[in-house]
């Protein structure tokens, strides 16, 4: 216990620092500018890049997918409109019309020059998409001449027709005119792309982006009750492939999703009915149940193979059809072959293999498999478009506490607390339900591996191991340079005191319980891990016999990935999507030994 109480010491210090290290302050900049933003409704990318004013449009100044599923759009635009008007930046909107002045809000008036000029141009009711570009160009070349101008072209909604092929996200064009200093920007023979901070990914943009954007342009700080950051100019990215991957990833995702399913359902089927025949007949067939515990492993191997399937380069049914197959049975089969030590050597290898992929990933390629994986969300969706998806976080979670097997209690408490820290760290997994549900399995790692009993005072270790890791996730992803995160934005809205930090979390956890009663879905992982939970403490036959030949640490691993599980089905914004891939390492670790157990039992043949 004298380490695990100095490592706990050792963050309760970096905390402390944290606390007190002071964040810097950004000042605005003067300048006399100008900006415009069109605004239109139901854009497709290709039809506008088809546009010869769009293409001109885009090569002059540089082009961008948005994705368009934000909820806070309107409170940022009002937000912005507000902050431009206190900082004296004059605002004015144009409905339904392109306005005829370069700028519609009027001349400069009194002794105190207006920093700036914007304008929003409505133009969502309106057919003129091939004009509006020509107009952008006309109103850069026409204001750009003594003072620095900013346009942007925005479609917010996208068309009915676009949601007949699932094509969520529209153009955003952005132009720069460079007035007498130099904004960094020149006209290019080729077609820059645009990105962001929030996406990370060169092409790609948030709708929420656009009010920072303005913003920045002016010089005026960004309040952190923004979600978004300011829109970049990238020397690289290809947005026509970007969007092609967008078209075929919504394409292929349902069937592709269906088809895992059904083969999940179906193993878990068969799980099920062979454990019957045991339970009445008492054992299987050496064939059987070598065929029965293969099946198994495969089922873990899909896991993986889903998420590998986010660095295939194309997104068609003769790409990731024989890559997922290829993928799951030759994992499956290296599991078998490998002869990892131990007796659930396979599940090793594999747990080996997950925890492998999903660090190099993370720390060398920036998540690349991460944006879109073959089940869950993607970044397209417009909700977190880097880090670890939710539908991962059992990935990690089984993978961190299997390999805990083989260690001492303190070292397997280590692993798992540091892959925690990997999984909320930014420029790593950026997941803090995710780091909540790896911090919950330390720390019952630790108390079922050296306390007889759980009482009180092992549920509150548990609960001071979560706290302390979440507020060192917290504190990095507030203080760490470099760009800011969701999480950064959190804890700036939530003040610098961890107080503050806490009574939003308990806040955001009963707003977790009232989405879960309004989707009654929710509730079916749950009633499985439940389920789980009373076979792990119950041990009924066939189950005893697996127990046996596994030992007690093998049970007290379900233990602590069940129960983990279930605290991330509250500690993620979609908690069953975080939660229920914990009952594929249930279901596995559960009848694997069973099988292996009948196996051994029965005579050859």
């Amino acid at each position: 216990m004298t380490r695990a109480r100095a490592a706990l010491l050792l963050i309760a210090a970096l905390l402390v620092v944290g606390l007190l290290w002071p964040a810097r302050a950004q000042a605005p900049e003067a300048a006399n500018r100008t900006a415009i933003l069109y605004v239109v409704d139901g854009v497709q990318f290709e039809s506008a890049m088809s546009t010869p004013s769009y293409r001109e449009l885009a090569v002059v100044g540089s082009v961008g997918l948005m994705a368009t599923a934000a909820t806070s759009v309107r409170e940022e635009t009002n937000l912005l409109t507000d902050l431009l008007s206190v900082a004296g930046v004059r605002v004015c909107e144009v409905v339904g019309q392109l306005p005829a002045a370069p700028s519609p809000c009027g001349a400069d008036s009194g002794d105190q020059p207006s920093p700036g000029t914007f304008t929003i141009v409505d133009m969502r009711h309106v057919d003129a998409l091939g004009t509006i570009a020509e107009h952008a160009k006309q109103w850069l070349d026409s204001t750009s001449q003594d003072r620095p101008s900013l346009a942007l072209i925005t479609s917010p909604t996208p068309s009915a027709e676009m949601d007949l092929i699932g094509d969520e996200v529209t153009p955003v064009f952005l132009g720069m005119g460079r007035g007498p200093e130099s904004l960094g920007i020149a006209a290019s023979p080729e077609v820059l792309a645009l990105t962001s901070h929030s996406t990370r990914q060169d092409g790609l943009v948030s709708d929420v982006d656009v009010a920072p954007t303005i913003l920045d342009f002016f010089g005026i700080p960004i309040p952190s009750e923004m979600e978004g950051n300011p829109i970049r100019v990238v020397d690289g990215g290809d947005v026509f492939a970007l969007h092609r991957l967008h078209l075929e990833q919504r394409r292929i995702r349902i069937p592709i999703q269906i088809g895992m399913l059904a083969f999940l359902l179906a193993v878990v089927l068969l799980t099920i009915g062979a454990v019957f025949v045991l339970r009445v007949r008492g054992g299987l067939s050496r064939r059987a149940g070598a065929a029965l515990r293969f099946l198994l492993l495969c089922v873990v191997a899909l896991y993986l193979a889903a998420l590998g399937g986010g660095l295939l380069p194309r997104l068609t049914y003769a790409v990731v059809i024989p890559f997922v197959v290829v993928a799951t049975l030759g994992l499956a089969a290296l599991a078998v072959s490998a002869r990892w030590p131990g007796t659930f050597g396979p599940f090793m290898f594999l747990a080996a293999a997950g925890l492998s992929f999903v660090i190099v990933d993370a720390t060398f390629f920036g998540g690349r498999a991460f944006r879109v994986p073959l089940i869950g969300g993607t970044m397209f969706d417009g909700a977190r478009f880097y880090g670890l998806p939710n539908a991962f976080t059992a990935l990690v979670l089984a993978a961190a506490v299997l390999l805990a097997v083989s260690l001492e209690p303190f070292a397997g408490f280590a692993l798992i607390f540091a892959t925690g820290l990997m999984v909320g760290f930014p420029r790593l997994g950026a997941d803090i339900g995710g780091s909540i549900t790896l911090f919950a399995a330390s720390g019952l790692w630790w108390v079922l591996r050296t306390r007889p009993r759980v009482r009180v005072r092992e549920i509150g270790i548990v609960v001071g191991v979560v706290v302390l890791g979440l507020a060192a996730v917290l504190l990095v992803n507030r203080y760490w340079p470099g760009t800011p995160t969701h999480a950064t934005r959190f804890v700036e809205r939530s003040g610098d005191s961890l107080s503050s930090v806490f009574s939003t979390m308990r806040h955001r956890f009963a707003s977790t319980f009232h989405l879960m009663s309004a989707q009654p879905e929710a509730f079916v992982p749950m009633a499985g891990l439940l389920l789980a939970l009373w076979v792990i403490v119950a041990r009924p036959e066939p189950f005893r016999s697996g127990f046996e030949l596994a030992g007690p640490v093998w049970r007290t691993a379900l233990l602590v990935i069940v129960l983990a599980s279930l605290v991330g089905l509250v500690a993620n914004d979609t908690g069953s999507t975080a939660a229920a891939p914990g009952l594929i390492y249930a279901v596995a670790g559960l009848a694997y030994p069973a099988f292996l157990a009948s196996e051994r039992r029965a005579a050859p043949t």
